[in-house]
């Protein structure tokens, strides 16, 4: 549901934001939205916003370094 909740909110937002950050009771989810990916982290309450950046800049350097395992990059396809 919170997943549903964040999207829908990140994507009907006016400003069409590439950040968007949600404070519940338990934790802090923040979605980030690009051309190419959509990344969706959930933090500690107490988790500085500058420390939610600087983790996503990381996971998204790890995740570009290491594409061609993650993902299926230039695969051929059928129709």
């Amino acid at each position: 549901r919170l997943y549903s909740y964040v999207r829908q909110r990140a994507y009907t937002s006016k400003a069409r934001n590439k950040l968007y950050y949600h404070s519940g009771t338990h934790a802090m989810t923040v979605v980030a939205v690009t051309k190419d990916y959509e990344m969706y982290t959930t933090h500690h309450l107490m988790t500085s916003k500058l420390e939610v950046l600087t983790g996503c800049h990381k996971v998204r350097k790890w995740m570009k370094m290491h594409e061609d395992y993650l993902f299926i990059m230039h695969s051929p396809y059928w129709q």
